[in-house]
């Protein structure tokens, strides 16, 4: 699998590397294709001379996201991860898709239903295990030992699950082991709904992050352009895409590419002076001394407020705040919670717990 080499940290004193840092690929990563910096270069000169609210950064790079833009030649849009459908089929299939058109007594339903009634005990044990992992040193003896012992129950889960559905396979006499197999028909009549009842062609969920209105082509990313990118049709000569790409940027209007063109120049002379290079290292090495330790650079006591009582307390500041917190006195409520499920899942199953909560 490719990665994209972000940075790197460097010990001043001894100019050691101490730290690497990988992401997925993008446009310009090692195994970056011409493709996709080219798409990267229309996407620039969209937001530079058309969007310039547009700017993304991080893994993506600056103009990596694609522009919001279609004209008569080509549409360009984001990935956007929650985009819904807008032509109405979506909801016309909600009555199907929770199980897919099968009935209730369809052994494609009774599975499911069987492995969750298998795996729930175990799943409380497990979920019990994971939080008192958490209230552990990482990475110290007591750890493994919780940690083991989720691996072990999680094993039984596994087992448990294919033990139900293998009994009710041989009891209604379905071969395979396909936990999905329907016996009611239903799978047939879903499919054959789907195909008399496909999305608009310019339905959100449909259209492509890029797509080339004179023969079709259409591209797809999964975030950002460079990442998991799938053409159809799947291939194209180098020749059929310089002219494309041309065609694309010559479509553009004048003033926003020459717009575009200036500021890119521009940029590129700020960023290459050594003033710059001195500001960004200086800003780099401060950043640093901050995520270590922010307590010690002046950084004001971080407010939290627990995600259940609503308590707000003041606490040393960090660089990352939980998207879940709670206070101490709602983490042994829950604690407790979690042990007392876990308890009565143990006996129901007859086993012994020999673990302490921490």
């Amino acid at each position: 699998m490719s990665v994209n080499t972000l940075g790197h940290a460097v010990n001043q004193s001894t100019g050691e590397t101490v730290a690497q840092f990988f992401g997925p690929p993008n446009a310009f990563s090692n195994e970056g294709d011409v493709l996709s910096r080219c798409l990267y270069h229309l996407s620039e000169v969209i937001i530079r001379g058309i969007q310039p609210d547009k700017r993304g950064g991080f893994l993506g790079g600056e103009f990596g996201y694609g522009a919001d833009y279609e004209n008569d030649v080509f549409l360009m849009h984001p990935d956007y991860q929650d985009v819904e459908c807008d032509c109405g089929v979506s909801k016309l299939r909600e009555r199907w898709d929770r199980h897919g058109g099968c009935v209730k007594t369809c052994f494609s339903r009774l599975c499911l239903k069987a492995r969750k009634d298998a795996e729930k005990p175990y799943r409380a044990i497990i979920d019990w295990l994971c939080w008192g992992r958490n209230q552990l040193p990482w990475l110290s003896k007591e750890t493994e030992s919780w940690q083991r012992q989720i691996e072990s129950f999680s094993k039984q889960e596994r087992a448990a699950e294919a033990k139900a559905q293998a009994d009710l396979a041989k009891q209604m006499g379905v071969g395979g082991g396909d936990a999905w197999a329907c016996t009611c028909g239903g799978k047939e009549r879903w499919a054959k709904w789907r195909e008399l009842h496909p999305h608009a062609e310019r339905c959100a969920i449909m259209l492509p992050n890029f797509w080339y209105k004179p023969n079709g082509l259409r591209i797809t990313w999964y975030k950002w352009i460079g990442r998991d990118m799938k053409m159809k049709p799947a291939t194209i000569s180098g020749e059929e895409w310089g002219n494309l790409f041309h065609e694309c940027l010559n479509s553009l209007p004048p003033d926003a590419v020459s717009k575009a063109k200036t500021e890119a120049e521009a940029e590129h002379v700020e960023s290459n002076g050594p003033e710059y290079k001195e500001a960004q290292q200086a800003g780099m090495a401060r950043m640093m001394e901050v995520l270590s330790a922010p307590e010690s650079h002046g950084a004001p006591p971080e407010k939290r407020v627990c995600n259940t009582c609503k308590k707000v307390e003041f606490g040393p500041p960090s660089w990352s705040t939980p998207l879940f917190w709670e206070c101490d006195d709602c983490q042994k409520k829950r604690g407790a919670a979690i042990k007392r499920k876990a308890m009565k899942a143990a006996r129901e199953l007859g086993i012994v717990l020999n673990v302490v909560t921490a």
